[in-house]
This record gives C-alpha cells, structure tokens and sequence, in this order.
C-alpha cells in the first residue's frame, strides 16, 4: 500500500513541476520568486515523514534557508539536490534565485541558460536574464531583452510587470546614454508609483541630464516643499539657478545646503565665489574657514584665508596663515612678500601704541594674537630705522635682544646705539639680568 501511495505521489510530483507557476493573486505570469526578497513560494508537494525521499528533505532545507535570508547555506542545499535531482527546473530556478541574491552573475546566468534550453519562451526567464546582464554591466544584452518584455507588459497591462520591467529598461537605457528617450518611460513609471520619492528625484536627474531643466525645476520644487531636509534636491535646485544666471537665488539654496550638510565642499566653495563677487570679505572668509576645518592643509585655502585677513584689516591673523604656509612651502617667495606686507602692517598698528607705552608692555598683549612676535618687532625695527626714532628703536631692540640674545646683528646694533648715548653699561648690566620678562629701559 505504501509502494502504490510512493509511486502516486512521484507522479503528482512531476506533473507538477512542470506546470508553469504564477505568484499567487496576480493574473499575469511574473517570476515566482522576487529576486532579493527572500521569499519563496509555499510548499506544493505534501509527502508523509516516512515516504518523503532524501532528496525532497534536502529541498525543504534549502528552501527554509531561502526564507530566513541564509543564502550561502541555501545555495550548497541547492547543488547537493540537483547533484541528485538535476532534471527539476524549480528547483534550478530558485537556485538561480539564491545566485542572484548572492550576486553571482556569472553561474546565476549559467543556470539560466539551462533553463531556458528548455524553454525558450517563459517570460520570467527571459527578464531574469535581463535583470542578471543589468547587473553585470552589459547594458546592451539586457536592453534587448527588456525592450520587447515592456511592450508585452503595456499589451497586457499587468502593472506589476510594468513597474518591474520598466525600472530596469530605464536603468538599461541610461546605462547606455540614451537619456533623451527616458523622459516618456520616467513619466509612465511616475504614473504607476506616484508616491516613490526617489523616483521624482531620478526624473529630475534624468531631466538635468537631457538638457530639460524647467522640467526639473518643476520636479525640484515640489521635492523641496515636501521634503525640506534634502540637500541633495537643493544641491540639483541651486546647480540649476547658477546656469541661468541666477546667482542670488542659487545662493539662498546654497546656504540651504550648508545648513543641513555643513561639509559640503562644493556649497561652501560656490558661496565663497559668490561672497567674492558680492565684496562681502567677511562671509567669503567664513566659508574658507569652513572649508578649512576639513581640509587644513590646502594651500590655496590658507593663501586665501591669510588675504582676506589681511582685507579685513587682521594682518595679525593673516601672519597665523602665512606662516603655517611657509612652513610647508619654505621659500615661497610670493608668501614671503604677504608675511612681510602683514608684519609690516602689524608693526605700524603697535608703533602708534609705542608712542605711550613701552614696547615691552606690549609684548603680553602681542602673545595672544600672533605667534611671530618677533617677526612683528623686527619689522618695527625697520619702521623706526627708516623714521630715525633712534629712542624708541632701542627701546624695541632691548625686547628683540631679550627674546634672541645669540642675534649677533642685534646685539651689536644695539650696542652701537647704546654707546653713541653714552649708555654702553646698560646691555651688559641687561645681560647678567636672569628675568623672565624683557628688559625696559627707564624712559
């Protein structure tokens, strides 16, 4: 009795493996089993414990592993059953199925071509091998196949279908360049998915790319009044003002962008060109300096910065920058030239102060704003000498000495001024001093 309900149930087997399968609920033929979902079809075939062959039981594991998303155990259940089983194409199309979660193009598309000796015609097959060479690269394989799939979707009107293949035919087609065919395709998929945010966002890139940028625009817009923290749509929105020459508007959505993503280099770089146009040094500055927090060791970033200091009347700052310039570009002469320019600014700005004060009563005040004091009063120095204030020159050359005593040319410089007045004792005394602070000449 047993043997009789075997072989009954081994028939019903077969007959039923090849029948064509449809997912349960939809008219239109589709492919059973949604690539990448992890889900497979119920069982169909009902054996009792003690009559289920081997080979059916190693089916059900790597079915159940199919369900719970283990796709490498699944795949090695696979091969053991059609190593026993090979003639059963379900079972070698969910093996294809596990191929393609596992990305393995290559034997997936193999398997396929078995299946598809068999039969040639099976739809599902066909737009498996679409999706397998999209995946793989070769646009121009799988464009053949999803171009005659879409027109029996649109005879048929499954949707389900539609969507499916279309997405793939539009990504095929845009794989090749053919975007200036993509607009249409774009709008009938909108039409079957008009909530899909993404898929708005695709539309106006496919538009931006197809030279239709009023189109986008319209897309853009309504994005951005629906989804307000998306800098990508305000990136696309702002690309679009800057090529119609609508750079205050540009700028709003670029300030947009900063404030949602603050490191956004190209933002922050068309709001610094923008800031430069508008004479505005002050914010132009700001974005430098933003840009600089993740890019500290960009050259033009620091020339940049250290300049409009130096606009902003900050030559105090701009040494900071320059001199982190020559330090990685020893040298350079045109950054010399700007350290100089700002020393000397920087100098004339203490010389007024000189005027009441000390110069050494300065240096505390000179430490918290730049690091090259010396570099400042040295170009005090100068200043003085050009000037012929000989008094205040040896008043800030004490402070040099103190903060330099081995500068030979200092020391004698000032030793010949100190002897012209008759006050020759006064750097040797100076020099047996162990103070910490500088010598201050009495005045």
């Amino acid at each position: 009795m047993k043997k009789i309900m075997y072989l009954f149930l081994s028939a019903t087997l077969l007959l039923m493996l090849f029948l064509p399968l449809s997912a349960s609920g939809v008219e239109c033929e589709q492919t059973v089993l949604n690539f990448g979902s992890g889900q497979v079809p119920s069982h169909f075939i009902i054996y009792q414990d003690d009559l289920a062959p081997e080979w059916k039981k190693i089916w059900d594991r790597a079915r159940s592993l199919y369900k719970q998303k283990k796709f490498s155990q699944a795949q090695v259940q696979y091969e053991l059953l059609l190593a026993r089983k090979e003639n059963v194409d379900q079972a070698r199309w969910e093996y294809v199925s596990v191929l393609i979660c596992l990305e393995q193009w290559q034997r997936a598309e193999a398997e396929l071509g078995m299946l598809i000796s068999h039969d040639p015609d099976r739809a599902e097959y066909q737009l498996a091998g679409a999706e397998i060479a999209l995946a793989s690269g070769d646009f121009s394989s799988a464009v053949k196949v999803y171009a005659p799939l879409y027109e029996q979707c649109i005879v048929s009107g499954c949707n389900d279908d539609t969507i499916r293949i279309l997405t793939g035919y539009i990504t095929t087609l845009e794989g090749l360049g053919r975007v200036e065919v993509l607009i249409p395709l774009m709008e009938q998929l909108i039409r079957l998915r008009p909530d899909d945010y993404a898929l708005q966002k695709r539309s106006a890139e496919i538009a931006i790319k197809n030279g239709q940028p009023q189109r986008a625009l319209l897309i853009l817009r309504t994005l951005a009044q629906s989804n307000q923290e998306d800098p990508e749509v305000l990136q696309w929105l702002a690309r679009i003002q800057m090529s119609q020459g609508n750079r205050m508007t540009a700028a709003s959505y670029w300030q947009q962008v900063v404030g949602l993503n603050g490191e956004c280099r190209e933002a922050h770089e068309q709001l610094i060109d923008y800031y430069h146009w508008l004479e505005n040094p002050a914010m132009e500055l700001k974005h430098v300096e933003a840009l600089l927090s993740s890019m500290p060791d960009d050259s033009n970033l620091l020339e940049q910065a250290g300049r409009l200091y130096f606009a902003l009347d900050r030559p105090d700052r701009a040494l900071e920058y320059y001199g982190v310039l020559l330090s990685r570009q020893p040298g350079n002469r045109v950054i010399e030239q700007l350290k100089q320019q700002a020393l000397r600014e920087c100098a004339g700005k203490l010389l007024i102060l000189v005027e009441n004060n000390a110069p050494g009563m300065l240096w505390q005040d000179l430490a918290q704003v730049t690091t090259d004091h010396v570099g400042v009063y040295l170009a005090m120095a100068d200043m003085l000498r050009e000037q012929g204030r000989r008094d205040k020159l040896i008043e800030v050359l004490f402070v040099i000495h103190h903060e330099i005593p081995d500068d030979a040319g200092i020391r004698n410089e000032l030793a010949t001024l100190l002897k012209e007045q008759g006050r020759g004792n006064i750097l040797a005394s100076s020099r047996d001093t162990d103070f910490q602070d500088p010598v201050i000449l009495p005045q």
